[in-house]
């Protein structure tokens, strides 16, 4: 199998099981937002934005180094494996004790819903960061069906779990304790897999080793920190300052923009590996790589922002129901960031690979301040439209900063090259959109789909180095 092969592989099952993930998500979400009512699900929006930071800090990057590291030497798995696995266990365990104290002797969350419900997600942390761990491991070895295979039965299995519990009127507690048992299911599976598979190895404790992972992930840890940060820190505010029912009719939007970034991820997931071992061995091949992935991430994502855009009150009022109307126009601010959001996505990853992580952090750092400061200045004159202001405005001073960094070393694109022809197409299934916008709403992305990628085609936005790279996903490995 080519490398080419092997990214399409990784890209496909990555990209589906994402789309089934998000799917069955995406249905919890809304049966649960219409059967808890807004106050309940912006305690629920509340307690799991809190849970992922806290998710990011635990894992501390570590997954970041260990695919790196793996799949630039794949001589020392156990080392890497059984080092990461205790200090995640540590630091878990850790931030368990701090809430458990904060929560006892502070007033820090008032209400016993959430404390409660926080608590439980702090044993669901220590699960999870295992199962991510050894999820890693298998994508170090370019193995991602694992990883996607395993993450849609936990995925299926904590929504038909959650599903079941609020359909019998169950509250956010038995709730939470549903998706810890998930949570401990999908890890005991898990194990049971990727060790059937591929073979765990030993532990090998080495506590010189534990500090040097401490030491090389500590700047992977605080990105991902700042990066949940950057896109959390707003329901947090929100909930500070507005209360639940706010922060319910912005998550409503708000979810659909995070469901949308499984996309990206998709692909940049899959290229990683690859772009770690092409700094070592080609640098032509990488920033062909790195222009690629920019051309179909601005591809896909332009006839979705606009889409968005254009449709999101056919969109909030299909999923949500009439009770989350005023998400409307927080949808459609939220579309003018989708498009940004899809070509940031590699520019990290990219930096990652080149070893230019602490470069990325100083980066970060300027973003993820001004997206705080935008939302404390926004949010207590314009509540959730603000915060949707903020999202779109920190994505443009991201692109800014990254893209003008990248050019330092090479790595550009023609600008009007990459744009002209989708906008293009683009322009024509908007007046198609706006002309048909009273039909059906599945019938009118289907169709706009279509109008948009058969324009593509018409004016030859795919040039050679696209057909090649076509024909070496289906050619055959001699």
């Amino acid at each position: 199998m080519n490398v080419v092969q092997r990214i399409a592989k990784n890209v496909f099952f990555i990209s589906t099981s994402q789309l089934f993930i998000k799917g069955i998500n995406f249905i919890f979400i809304i049966f649960l937002a219409r059967l808890i009512g807004v106050q309940d699900f912006g305690k629920y929006s509340f307690v799991t934005a809190l849970f992922g930071m806290l998710s990011l800090l635990a894992n501390f990057g570590l997954d970041t180094l260990l695919i790196r590291n793996i799949a630039r030497n794949k001589t020392l798995p156990s080392v890497y494996l059984s080092n990461s696995f205790l200090i995640k266990f540590i630091i878990s365990l850790l931030i368990l004790v701090i809430f458990f104290i904060l929560f006892g002797f502070t007033n820090i969350i008032t209400d016993y819903i959430k404390r409660y419900c926080f608590i439980i997600s702090c044993f669901i942390l220590i699960f999870n960061c295992a199962t991510q761990t050894i999820w890693s491991f298998a994508d170090a070895y370019e193995q991602m069906h694992y990883r996607s295979l395993l993450s849609a039965f936990y995925n299926f299995a904590k929504t038909l779990i959650g599903l079941v519990l609020v359909f019998r009127g169950y509250g956010l507690i038995i709730l939470f304790l549903g998706l810890l048992f998930a949570e401990i299911l999908s890890f005991i599976v898990t194990i049971l897999v990727v060790n059937k598979a591929l073979k765990l190895p030993k532990w090998e404790i080495d506590f010189n080793v534990i500090l040097n992972l401490i030491r090389d992930s500590w700047p992977f840890a605080l990105l991902g920190f700042l990066g949940l940060i950057y896109f959390r820190i707003d329901i947090i505010i929100l909930s500070w300052l507005k209360g639940d029912e706010v922060v319910g009719w912005y998550n409503a939007a708000y979810g659909l923009l995070i469901g949308l970034i499984f996309l990206p991820d998709s692909l940049v997931t899959a290229l990683f590996p690859v772009m770690s071992r092409y700094y070592k061995n080609s640098e032509q091949a990488l920033k062909l790589t790195y222009q690629k992935s920019i051309k179909y991430l601005f591809i896909l994502g332009l006839p979705i922002a606009t889409g968005v855009i254009i449709l999101a009150n056919k969109i909030i009022l299909f999923l949500y129901g009439q009770a989350y109307v005023m998400a409307v126009p927080a949808l459609q601010i939220l579309g003018w960031a989708i498009l940004l959001i899809f070509i940031n996505a590699p520019l990290g990853r990219l930096l990652f690979s080149i070893d230019k992580q602490k470069d990325v952090l100083a980066l970060s750092l300027i973003t993820v301040s001004a997206n705080i400061i935008l939302n404390l200045l926004m949010i207590p004159k314009l509540s959730y439209i603000g915060s949707g202001i903020a999202t779109f405005l920190s994505e443009v001073l991201s692109s800014l900063i990254f893209f003008s960094f990248l050019t330092k070393f090479s790595f550009k694109f023609s600008l009007i090259q990459l744009v002209l022809k989708p906008l293009v197409a683009c322009l024509l299934m908007i007046i198609f959109l706006c002309v048909f916008k009273q039909i059906n709403l599945f019938l009118l992305i289907f169709l706009a789909g279509c109008i948009y990628t058969m324009v593509l085609f018409i004016t030859k936005t795919f040039d050679q180095d696209d057909e090649y790279l076509l024909k070496r996903i289906f050619q055959k490995v001699k």
